[in-house]
């Protein structure tokens, strides 16, 4: 048992102890966070190559004449135009069709949302062919920070009306920009 002593403030030296501790727990689990989304980045991925590698043996099991390479539905609808610049057809898109295509996770730094993490695009889907790939950290659109959850529902709203988007995002720890124009007719 601990005796109080003059000149010895137990209470407080205790308190700082505990606010020290429970910031280190919301970091680790900041920390934790991250690393599973990192990880989840890393099983897509696994499963995109797995998915390529199975396409390419049975490509090569399959005779000529019968190979035929028909785009995916939403593959046609996003064109490249170069150099991070792209124009998706909207004319058929229904919101589910990208939301069923995309995991997105907010990315931490120091326990602030600084982003948002993308991973589980399939190599053919929509999102791939308009340039965004699987552990695309997406920081900012059209001038809007993806800094909470308000700010990234903000710019969903405005991209459901905007004619283009310019996409601010870090791939691999290099900073890119994509713009996409979006074609209604």
């Amino acid at each position: 048992m601990l005796l109080a002593t003059p000149g010895c403030d137990l209470d407080s030296d205790l308190s700082d102890r505990v606010a020290r501790l429970e910031f280190e727990v919301k970091q680790l689990q900041a920390i934790n966070a991250q690393q599973q989304a990192e990880l989840e980045v890393l099983r897509s991925e696994s499963e995109d190559l797995r998915d390529e590698l199975e396409r390419q043996v049975r490509l090569r099991h399959t005779p000529i004449r019968s190979r035929t390479t028909t785009p995916s539905r939403s593959t046609s609808r996003c064109a490249e135009l170069g150099d991070g610049h792209y124009v998706l057809d909207l004319t058929t898109l229904e919101p589910e069709d990208i939301s069923r295509e995309v995991r997105v996770i907010p990315h931490l730094t120091d326990g602030q949302t600084d982003g948002y993490k993308l991973y589980a695009i399939h190599y053919d889907s929509l999102l791939a062919s308009c340039g965004l790939r699987n552990g695309d950290l997406v920081r900012s659109v059209s001038d809007t920070p993806l800094t909470s959850t308000d700010l990234a529902m903000q710019a969903y709203e405005h991209a459901r009306t905007a004619d283009s988007l310019v996409i601010g995002l870090d791939r691999r720890g290099t900073p890119k920009e994509l713009r996409i124009d979006l074609s209604r007719d």
